[in-house]
């Protein structure tokens, strides 16, 4: 899978419950690194993404409401917990 770091590429989130959704992200934290490039070899970096609410309540007009997570959220390297982190969809299985 060809991974580019830029705003609206897919990725998973798993929620603080464990539970994985689709997201789009907003932003890649980069600090200045180049991860497109073809020699960066090290950790993934934090982003902000959005996702279509899981919550039936949160319909209107347009269709399902869209939430943010507007903290930086780590990639699932750098989680110990069982939840709230991201990773590409070629990374997890449970979906």
């Amino acid at each position: 899978m060809k991974r580019e770091y830029k705003p609206g590429a897919h990725v998973i989130f798993v929620n603080s419950h464990g539970k994985p959704q689709n997201a789009l992200v907003t932003v890649f934290w980069d600090g200045g690194m180049d991860y497109n490039s073809e020699d960066y070899e090290g950790q993934e970096p934090c982003l902000n993404l959005t996702i279509v609410s899981l919550d039936e309540k949160k319909d209107d007009q347009y269709g399902r409401q869209i939430e943010r997570n507007n903290t930086s959220i780590v990639h699932r390297t750098s989680q110990t917990a069982h939840g709230f982190y991201w990773c590409w969809p070629d990374e997890y299985k449970g979906m």
